[in-house]
C-alpha cells in the first residue's frame, strides 16, 4: 500500500505478499474489495483497511486475458473457449458462473455502467456489448477498425465516450475517442 497524500514524496505503509500472482492479469478495485488475477484464479480480498489486506474468497480460472468488475458481477474474457464469463461475486465464499457469451478471441474489456467494450485479437472491431441484466448478455453496436493495417489494442470507456488504443503496421500507436452515446453507431469525435 503506497500513501500518495503527496504525490511528489509516496511513501510505501505496507506491504503484502499475494501468492502466485499473474504477472500479466490484473487487479480491480471496486469499493472494499480488492480482486486479484493470480495462477490459480481470482482472488478476492477486503482492502478497507489498505494496511491489512484480507483475503476473502477466490476462483478458480484458466485461460483467461484481462476481467473487469461491475457492481456484483466480474466479467472475464475465457480466450481458450472464445467466451466472456460472467461471475457473480456477491459472496465471495460462494463465487458462481451465472452464463457466458460467445466472442471470437477476446483480448480487453472496460464496462460503464450498463455497456461493456470488447477488443479481439484480430484487432478488427471493438465489439459493444448490453450487460444491463448480466445473465443476458446483448451484441448492441461495434466500432470498426479505422483504415486497412490499424488495430485495436485496448479500449476504455469513460461516460458516453470510449477511448482506443491502436496500433498500425509501422508500429505508431494512436489514441482515438468514440462518441457511444448512440452504441449502435459509434462515432469517431
Amino acid at each position: 500500500t503506497i500513501d500518495i497524500t503527496s504525490s511528489t514524496a509516496p511513501v510505501v505503509r505496507a506491504t503484502t505478499t499475494l501468492a502466485s500472482v499473474y504477472t500479466t492479469g490484473n487487479i480491480v478495485v471496486q469499493g472494499d474489495r480488492l480482486y486479484v488475477r493470480a495462477s490459480s484464479g481470482i482472488k478476492i480480498y477486503d482492502c478497507s483497511d489498505p494496511l491489512r489486506l484480507r483475503l476473502l474468497g477466490t476462483h478458480s480460472i484458466t485461460n483467461d486475458r484481462r476481467f473487469a468488475v461491475q457492481g456484483s458481477y466480474l466479467y472475464y474474457l475465457d480466450g481458450l473457449t472464445d467466451v466472456i464469463r460472467v461471475l457473480n461475486v456477491t459472496d465471495p465464499a460462494a463465487i458462481f458462473e451465472v452464463t457466458s457469451y460467445a466472442i471470437t478471441d477476446p483480448t480487453d474489456i472496460s464496462i460503464q455502467g450498463s455497456m461493456m467494450a470488447v477488443t479481439r485479437s484480430d484487432g478488427a472491431t471493438i465489439d459493444i456489448i448490453d450487460i444491463a441484466n448480466p445473465t443476458t448478455l446483448r451484441f448492441i453496436g461495434s466500432v470498426p477498425t479505422p483504415s486497412l493495417g490499424v488495430l485495436f489494442t485496448k479500449v476504455l470507456i469513460r461516460g458516453r465516450y470510449l477511448f482506443t488504443n491502436s496500433i498500425n503496421l509501422s508500429s505508431q500507436y494512436y489514441m482515438r475517442v468514440y462518441d457511444i452515446g448512440a452504441p449502435q453507431s459509434p462515432a469517431l469525435v
